[in-house]
């Protein structure tokens, strides 16, 4: 789905990032003003950045950043004979582990910019 252009897969997105947005922010509300104002700005954010990361795949620029295991290398013809499905499933798990911790920083960090009461210190 990242890598697929066209209307409908733009469509998917954005019922995708709406559905993370609402859900991120019903589980927020305790951290966030009740303004309605600021729960609006917290979605927004939230829709935001989740498409930012999803669409253009953070995640694998990361981890050819840092010269990790990430997807084109695999699919590009590095691993062959019969441990090629375990290392696909291994760039997969690492990939989600990478991709589930931006998602994880952003909503911390926003949580932190929108909340109305202090949160713990780090």
């Amino acid at each position: 789905m990242k890598y697929c252009p066209g209307l409908g897969n733009a469509v998917y997105y954005a019922l995708h990032c709406a559905v993370y947005a609402t859900a991120v922010v019903w589980a927020t509300l305790p951290w966030i003003a009740a303004d309605l104002i600021v729960i609006i700005g917290w979605w927004f954010f939230l829709y935001l950045t989740h498409y930012l990361v999803d669409r253009h795949s953070l995640a694998d620029h990361w981890l050819r950043m840092i010269k990790g295991r990430h997807f084109r290398g695999y699919m590009n013809g590095h691993s062959c004979g019969r441990t090629m499905a375990l290392e696909g499933g291994f760039y997969a798990v690492v990939y989600t582990i990478v991709d589930n911790g931006i998602h994880l920083m952003v909503s911390y960090y926003g949580v932190r910019l929108f909340a109305s009461t202090p949160l713990f210190e780090l």
